[in-house]
């Protein structure tokens, strides 16, 4: 079982995008769908289905990675999150996310695809 933190930030550090739409619904759906792709590896983000997937853990890992400054909503609406790649690549060549966290292959759900590229 890998951790929410580590998934989350292998699903930013292989997105194509710089932005991604900040839709809490859209999110946890696209995440749902990942860890129905991948069930054994995301045991730890513990959905909660009522109406739509939720993630109390996935939340939290988002709004500690608003903290860190890898993610940021400056835009006039704050409808986007941007992806601060430079603070991203500081934490890939620390030790908090080994090489055999960027090497993971996950097999990734069309939302996801749509999302983050």
């Amino acid at each position: 079982m890998i951790s929410v933190e580590r998934i989350f930030f292998k699903v930013l550090f292989d997105s194509s995008k710089d932005e991604f739409k900040a839709d809490p619904i859209e999110l946890h759906k696209a995440f749902y769908d990942l860890y129905r792709e991948n069930p054994d590896e995301m045991k730890a983000f513990d959905f909660v289905i009522k109406g739509h997937p939720y993630s109390a853990k996935l939340e939290e890992v988002i709004f500690y990675y608003q903290l860190c400054g890898i993610l940021k909503r400056h835009n006039p609406r704050f409808i986007y999150y941007t992806i601060k790649r430079d603070k991203l690549n500081k934490i890939e060549k620390t030790d908090a996310y080994p090489s055999d966290i960027i090497s993971l292959k996950l097999k990734k759900p069309e939302s996801i695809k749509a999302i983050f590229g």
